[in-house]
């Protein structure tokens, strides 16, 4: 899971490069975040997106959920497979 925090809108991702993208509207009233995983749980680390709240934007895009749902119905776990990359923006960028 890549973490990406930019001061503005970041450029589209080509959709060809994953499964499945969403955007959303996401408010800070600390200007932190915390990301878990279903996983592995909460990240170590709390990303930073601002001395104090806000409002903000997220995309996030995954690829390998089919792949790792197809190797955990068998005998595998299907953990490392999947990948998201998960992008804040300020809202007014």
């Amino acid at each position: 899971m890549d973490v990406e925090v930019w001061d503005g809108a970041p450029p589209p991702q080509d959709p060809g490069d994953w499964d499945e993208q969403a955007e959303a509207d996401f408010e800070s009233t600390s200007g932190q975040v915390a990301v878990w995983s279903m996983h592995t749980g909460r990240m170590d680390d709390v990303i930073t997106l601002a001395d104090a709240g806000g409002s903000w934007r997220v995309r996030v895009s995954c690829v390998g959920r089919a792949e790792a749902a197809a190797l955990s119905e068998g005998e595998g776990t299907g953990v490392g497979v999947e990948r998201y990359l998960i992008e804040f923006w300020p809202a007014d960028a």
